[in-house]
């Protein structure tokens, strides 16, 4: 009897970058994690949506797994950028 070897497969955690600024917070993350985090929201397609950032609607290059650094002086509206 031969009993077969199942190795799990893990899935690669992806950690925002949280990178506080004098004058508010940067977080950089794929768009997918933005919008889960409540900084963004997602139109059109399933397959292939398109992300804005909450508060201000500035569109979010590279759909689901684009890399995005997004900023906010108050943790509620969000823009494309980074804080300087």
């Amino acid at each position: 009897v031969v009993t077969p070897v199942v190795t799990p497969v893990v899935s690669p955690v992806v950690t925002p970058v949280v990178s506080p600024a004098p004058n508010g917070t940067n977080i950089t993350t794929l768009n997918y994690y933005h919008k889960v985090g409540g900084r963004a929201h997602s139109s059109g397609s399933y397959w292939t949506p398109s992300y804005f950032a909450n508060g201000t609607n500035d569109p979010m290059a590279g759909s689901t797994y684009g890399t995005t650094t997004l900023k906010s002086s108050d943790n509620t509206s969000w823009s494309v950028g980074s804080c300087q």
